[in-house]
This record gives structure tokens, sequence and C-alpha cells, in this order.
């Protein structure tokens, strides 16, 4: 016999609200695969590691977001604002990943297929910020060098990096360390 899940009135309307963005997200995701034959590229990346962290696990091994009635009050939240984001993000559509490789290309000069477009949209675009903090070869020297050699553990660069920049900004958000592991296995490529 199977558990009854009973939701307030709040958390019903806020799981077939996030369930209506999720069905919108997936149909994206099942296109851009289609257009690039690969899955996690361009803005699903970067929304396949907030929403395949630790704290969720809301992507199913076909790469499509996973909503459950199980999830919490804050999980729904988390991921209704993940998908919202992706969503906006112009390179979650097929037109917009096409839009964006024809940019690359003509700044590179040659031909740039979408594949490798998306590498370049998520070196340049999703993991820029940490620049805020630290000059890039600062950076790299500091952090991104010992964890692509296996030096720095993510429990020790999520920690340092995490109160470096509560030194600087003050009061943070927790997302803060979601960003930080998803920085964290970009390294690690």
């Amino acid at each position: 016999m199977t558990k009854r899940i009973i939701q307030t009135p709040e958390e019903s309307e806020l799981y077939r609200e996030t369930m209506a963005l999720v069905k919108r997200a997936n149909q994206r995701l099942l296109r851009m695969e289609r257009a690039t034959g690969e899955k996690g590229t361009f803005a699903s990346k970067q929304l396949y590691d907030y929403l395949g962290s630790s704290n969720l696990k809301a992507v199913t091994s076909k790469g499509r977001i996973s909503l459950k009635k199980l999830y919490s009050t804050s999980q729904l939240k988390a991921i209704k604002k993940a998908t919202e984001e992706y969503l906006k993000e112009g390179t979650s559509t097929v037109r917009g990943a096409k839009k964006y490789a024809k940019k690359v290309s003509e700044q590179a000069g040659r031909p740039i297929d979408l594949s490798q477009a998306s590498t370049i949209y998520q070196v340049r675009d999703n993991y820029q910020w940490i620049y805020e903090y630290f000059p890039g070869s600062s950076f790299w020297a500091e952090y991104g060098n010992p964890v692509k050699a296996g030096e720095m553990s993510e429990g020790r660069f999520i920690e340092e990096l995490y109160n470096y920049i509560s030194n600087i900004n003050g009061d943070i958000d927790e997302s803060l360390r979601g960003d930080l592991e998803n920085l964290y296995y970009y390294c690690l490529e």
C-alpha cells in the first residue's frame, strides 16, 4: 500500500505551478537534445548541475526534471526557481542556441557548431561570476588548478570560497553553496 501524500492548499498550488514549468522545461530539454545530439548543453548544463545537487536530486537518468509530491516546500521552491531561471535563459531554446552559435562563429571568423558553441557558452557565461571576487589568474592558481589536480577536496573548496565571499558581502544566500559546488565540478572537467 502506498502512502498518501497530504499537501496543504498552498503546497498543492506550488506543486501545480512548478509542474507546469517543469513540463515546459522538459520539452525544451528534449528539443535541445535532438538539435545538439547531447544532454547538458547550453543553459541546461547549469540547470542539471543545480537540480542534480545532493539536496534536490531532481534530474532523471534520461535528463528530465523530476517532480515528486514527496519534495518539501523549500525543495519545490528551489526547483521552481531554477526552472524559471532556465526558461528565461535565451539559450534554453534551439533558436536561442543557434543565434548564440552564429554570434560566436562571427566573432571567431569561422563556423562553430552547436556543441562547440555550448562549450564556449558554459565557460563564458555560467562561471564568470567568480571573477567578481578574484582576478581570473588568481582564482585558477589558488583554487581551480588545485581542484583539477586533485589537490583540493570539494568540502575545502566550498568552505574556503564561501567564507571568503561572505566576508566580502556580509549576508549571503545559502544558494551560494550550490553555485560553489557547481563551480567545483566545472573545475574538475
